[in-house]
């Protein structure tokens, strides 16, 4: 068994947190690395992986001036004032030879993107520091060293968005056929990325994802209790069982042979449905969850407040759809989730014969005979609350499932009894939030696992105990501790007013002070935001060093391909980082004071700064306050 042994984050190093070398902010070093009492096959595969990072950690003041104009080639430092005219893009300098053997011509440029730049396949040899003289090689090194711009290291915004556009509107290689019930997966990982970015695409194409979402709901009957429906204030407030015309611009639930009297039945038939992987798939949480943010992220484009750029007609038009498509099957997707709940006995139960709310807890399946687990609890509730679909007849015993899913080690599984693990642990923080309710949970212990997740080398997070970095978990760990964080924000702010209030934080608060909640508005009572329990430059750091494809895109670790998925999460944790209880007003003023808690934006300011996006529901902060505002009955400003 190999014990790990780092530093805990509480404890790193001010000084090297907020260092001026330019390793870049947060560099590592040897000490940082994982040591172990015993050698393992584990241990190997840390230090393989610690050894994969090493190279992208290294000084650039130390490089020579022909490799660090290799890196303002592939575009991930920026040229300096001096060598700005000189920069020649990187193809232009390759022999026909080599272009050749690419397969590149004139007309194939667009395409270059998906070439992998490799040093030894290239013939650089008209900007080799060998065809000039020594003393001009000198000299111009210096002039290099000299310019500090030219050490910050930049986000290829151009080359990611490129990347994720042509998921969304050219034809996969055949090997993605892996992922044809992942369609609405696909669309809200590239449209999410493209918002982070400031890169959405035209009005036109938005119109077409929006039939696309739509052409993957279906519908399904079901049947519930009938006590439930009659007790249920939210059915009986939108629709009249008699009645087969829905008395809202809501699709009707309520099937007139089968449901025309309420009255001498045990069940009733009911009209639900939601999103599946594909056309004519059936009604799954995982897909549905992404096809509802994808359309959030599309509706809220309409919905901008006062200040922000305006759309153009097609993107109104397209906004328009996906609002009203999100109004038109709320209710049947309120039905369907009232059909995906299962009770069963809590874990302290003796007999599951008598269950009772009092000794019951309530799970969500994932699909109709689909596995239990906490992405359902998390998947669903997020829905909810974006669509103000939220009651109590959903969420009884909903808490305690959620509870009964922590482990010894502070984390959650995606059911009881199972190892903790990043990805099960942010849909049970997240969710609780959102029920604004952790009475029932061991946050210290929580919080604790949460925190021992950021590798002390790596600079990015594990998914478990005992793993590997992956740059998925920046967002999946990075936002879990972040929703913790403004939950100790709050408490801290409390505790600096005048107020009484001692609930928790507001369950729609990003830690951005974007919502509705004068409390967290009122920064001038604050004198010190509790700020973030991870190194944020040093995940930034990860991310944007060994994260990032120079050909766009973003991945695992370096050894690993890009990948949509990752991209994505890459990016929304990236944007935690940079955004989540940070000191700069709304968020987006690059300039710092005397916080010492304040956002260090790691590399190129005017490069790396990407939208806010909120920890709970990942869409970005303008979005989900616009949907929320709109289904939630508050005024919208236009």
């Amino acid at each position: 068994y190999a014990v790990r042994s780092r530093r805990s984050v509480y404890y790193r190093e001010k000084e090297r947190r907020m260092s001026d070398s330019h390793y870049a902010t947060g560099t590592t070093n040897e000490s940082d690395r994982c040591r172990f009492l015993v050698d393992s096959e584990t241990s190997q595969l840390q230090t393989d992986t610690e050894d994969e990072c090493a190279p992208f950690f290294v000084s650039l003041q130390d490089l020579p001036a022909d490799q660090l104009l290799h890196l303002q080639q592939v575009g991930l430092l920026p040229p300096s004032s001096k060598q700005h005219a000189n920069v020649v893009p990187l193809h232009s300098t390759r022999s026909a030879k080599a272009r050749q053997l690419l397969g590149l011509d004139e007309s194939s440029e667009e395409e270059e993107e998906d070439v992998v730049v490799l040093e030894e396949t290239l013939d650089v040899s008209v900007l080799s520091l060998e065809e000039k003289d020594t003393e001009a090689s000198a000299e111009a090194e210096e002039e290099t060293k000299a310019d500090d711009s030219v050490y910050q290291v930049c986000l290829l915004r151009e080359k990611h968005a490129a990347f994720v556009t042509r998921a969304l509107f050219a034809p996969l290689p055949a090997g993605y056929v892996s992922l044809d019930s992942s369609r609405p997966w696909i669309i809200y990982w590239c449209l999410h990325s493209l918002d982070l970015l400031d890169r959405l695409p035209p009005g036109t194409k938005l119109q077409g994802v929006v039939h696309t979402l739509q052409a993957c709901w279906t519908s399904t009957t079901v049947n519930l209790d009938t006590s439930l429906v009659q007790r249920d204030p939210f059915l009986s407030l939108h629709s009249n069982p008699n009645s087969d015309t829905p008395t809202t611009d809501m699709d009707s639930i309520w099937i007139p042979d089968a449901s025309s009297s309420l009255f001498g039945r045990e069940t009733i038939q009911l009209r639900g449905g939601g999103f599946g992987g594909g056309i004519g798939q059936m009604a799954h949480c995982a897909p549905g969850y992404a096809a509802v943010l994808a359309l959030c992220i599309i509706a809220g484009l309409g919905l901008r407040e006062k200040g922000e750029p305006s759309c153009d007609e097609e993107t109104k038009e397209a906004a328009v759809m996906a609002l009203a498509l999100l109004k038109r099957k709320r209710l049947q997707l309120y039905v369907w989730f009232l059909s995906l709940r299962h009770t069963m006995p809590r874990l302290t139960t003796a007999t599951p014969t008598t269950m009772t709310t009092e000794n019951t807890m309530t799970g969500f399946r994932m699909h109709h005979d689909g596995e239990i687990d906490v992405r359902a609890s998390y998947c669903i509730l997020c829905m909810t609350t974006l669509l103000n679909l939220t009651t109590e007849t959903l969420t009884e015993g909903v808490v305690e499932y959620i509870a009964a899913c922590q482990t010894y080690e502070g984390g959650f599984g995606g059911e009881p009894h199972t190892e903790a693990h990043g990805g099960y642990t942010y849909c049970a923080v997240a969710a609780l939030k959102l029920l604004n309710d952790y009475n029932h949970v061991d946050v210290q212990s929580l919080t604790g696992w949460l925190a021992r997740r950021q590798m002390s080398y790596e600079g990015g997070f594990s998914g478990r105990c005992n793993k590997l970095v992956d740059g998925c978990y920046s967002f999946w760990q990075g936002a879990g501790m972040a929703v913790l964080d403004i939950l100790y924000d709050k408490q801290q702010q409390q505790q600096h007013s005048s107020s009484e209030q001692t609930t928790g934080p507001h369950p729609f608060d990003s830690g951005m002070g974007e919502e509705n909640d004068s409390s967290l508005m009122n920064e001038k009572a604050v004198t010190k935001r509790a700020g973030l329990l991870f190194d944020r430059t040093l995940l930034q750091r990860y991310i944007l060093l060994c994260a990032q494809d120079v050909n766009g895109g973003l991945r695992d670790k370096p050894s690993k391909p890009r990948d949509f998925y990752h991209t994505c999460y890459n990016l929304s944790g990236l944007s935690i980082a940079q955004h989540v209880l940070s000191s700069h007003e709304n968020n987006t003023s690059m300039e710092k004071n005397d916080n010492e808690d304040a956002t260090r934006i790691y590399g190129n300011v005017e490069t790396n700064l990407i939208g806010a996006t909120h920890p709970c529901f990942n869409i970005r902060i303008e979005r989900s306050t616009e949907i929320l505002n709109v289904f939630h009955k508050k005024e919208t400003q236009t």
